[in-house]
């Protein structure tokens, strides 16, 4: 039982061993499809856009001129290992709120190939990452927005590699046609802000046991798990 109770101590004594880390990857192969037509139905079931802007972020639809706009927004970031993620928040540096009908912002999955290209337009999920985000909530500064628990499980499934998301209308998403304009554009670079951790940095050998832990003499930690002393 001591030797149960003196681990549980070590333990505690070592946690400063794992800690949180923060990295704010910013966007790659960033920009928007747009797919148009003169019937929406068309225009949003195409699996093959009618062209692809790289740089600025456009997510939304429009109704414009006879033509149905269907834009859709393609990011990718590069995902530090971890072995657990307690935040992640996309920043977005607002540029022109084209709303008149407000809609919420959704990032969904992608496995959209780079670079980026007009046949990546219907390569996006329908399942929100994010808590809601409103184009009423839009700044022309730093819009954040934050990730559900969904998508900080998608962010711990890339660790260690390439998160592919899509910024897609919730009107798009439940298939509402536009009558004028519903759409935001933001800046080139979006960061994506992740909080996480990698679990212990160190191992146990050739660290030093603490001079007493809950009272337990320096002599006795030593002993468990011949940790040095």
């Amino acid at each position: 039982m001591k030797r149960v109770l003196l681990t549980f101590a070590l333990l505690a004594a070592l946690c400063g061993n794992a800690w949180a880390e923060e990295a704010s990857p910013i966007a790659d192969n960033e920009g928007f499809v747009n797919s148009y037509d003169v019937t929406y139905e068309t225009a949003r079931g195409a699996s093959t856009g009618d062209e692809k802007i790289d740089g600025n972020i456009m997510a939304g639809q429009e109704f414009s001129g006879g033509l149905y706009n269907i834009r859709r927004a393609f990011l990718c970031f590069a995902i530090p290992s971890m072995s657990s993620v307690s935040s992640a928040v996309l920043h977005l540096d607002g540029l022109v709120n084209g709303s008149t009908t407000d809609f919420d912002l959704y990032v969904v999955s992608s496995t959209y190939d780079t670079p980026l290209d007009t046949g990546d337009f219907d390569l996006c999920g329908i399942d929100s990452y994010n808590d809601t985000w409103n184009s009423t909530s839009y700044s022309n500064d730093d819009n954040e927005i934050t990730f559900s628990a969904a998508g900080l499980g998608a962010v711990l499934a890339a660790q260690g590699d390439t998160l592919r998301i899509a910024l897609r209308s919730s009107r798009d998403i439940s298939a509402t046609a536009p009558s004028g304009l519903e759409y935001c554009v933001f800046s080139a670079n979006p960061v994506l802000t992740i909080t996480y951790s990698t679990g212990w940095s160190h191992n146990f050998s050739g660290i030093e046991a603490p001079a007493n832990v809950w009272g337990v003499d320096k002599a006795e930690v030593a002993n468990v798990w011949g940790v040095g002393r």
